[in-house]
């Protein structure tokens, strides 16, 4: 066979080989962002991780929710940062080994008391969560919501809780750790650890993964190179080093504003 008929052939091979995954995020950062250095720690780690298969990424911007419809859709390959949870659960979706791990806290005004051990204190909390996460479901959070009194304040993000919680509209709010220091050190990064703290025992703990639309004839090659690549960083610890560089540039809270409820 000629060569120039050979190369016609592959081309729409090549042509798909070359064509990135499209995955769906949001913007929470530190974890995903359009601004963030290499759109975020978790899209830094996706996409190093398909590319240790030669694997492109382009990622979709969207709203969390609108993200994950896509991908149950098959508009897009896949949604990023959502519940490792068990695949009968996720029908539409082939879910990937864990990217990161989210910490739950509650962060909480400063002189305000309050307890998880004795929830019944919480009487009177101005409290609330964001309408886009599932923090309501948490049963040590569900223990507080009921035991304030008074029905949450339902925000549009994470940003809107943490300027409620600095301007004294709220008694306290549940975030993950990560999340929390990083947007209260971007909202008031000299004076936040005077008016905020938080509880040193987290609410919850969960896995964050990758979903993948499970229709897509490429899924589980994706899937499996995916993995890898995730397996590749962790035994490296490339994925330690960078959560530690993540956490370098941020004064964390020192140990007197880290509360059992005191």
């Amino acid at each position: 066979m000629p060569k120039l008929a050979v190369i016609l052939l592959l081309l729409p091979l090549l042509a798909q080989a070359a064509q990135p995954i499209r995955l769906a995020t949001g913007e929470w950062p530190p974890y995903a962002g359009a601004t963030l250095p290499h759109g975020g720690l978790a899209e830094h780690i996706i996409t190093s991780a398909f590319a240790a298969s030669g694997q492109s990424v382009s990622y979709l911007r969207l709203s969390w929710k609108r993200g994950l419809e896509m991908a149950r859709q098959g508009k897009a390959d896949g949604a990023i940062l959502w519940s490792c949870r068990d695949e009968a659960s996720q029908p539409d979706y082939l879910v990937s080994q864990p990217v990161i791990r989210s910490e739950v806290v509650l962060l909480r005004r400063v002189g305000r008391v309050l307890d998880l051990k004795h929830p019944d204190k919480a009487r009177g909390f101005r409290l609330a969560y964001p309408d886009m996460y599932a923090y309501e479901g948490i049963p040590a959070y569900a223990r507080l919501l009921k035991a304030s009194g008074i029905p949450p304040l339902i925000l549009s993000s994470d940003q809107a809780g943490i300027h409620a919680l600095l301007n004294d509209r709220i008694d306290a709010y549940p975030v993950d750790r990560q999340v929390g220091l990083y947007l209260l050190h971007q909202a008031a990064p000299t004076v936040w650890q005077d008016m905020v703290t938080q509880l040193a025992q987290p609410l919850s703990q969960h896995d964050l993964c990758v979903l993948l639309y499970r229709r897509h004839p490429k899924a589980s090659n994706w899937l499996a190179a995916l993995n890898q690549g995730l397996a590749r960083l962790r035994s490296s610890g490339q994925i330690d080093r960078w959560q530690a560089e993540l956490a370098t540039p941020r004064k964390t809270a020192p140990p007197g504003h880290t509360s059992t409820g005191q």
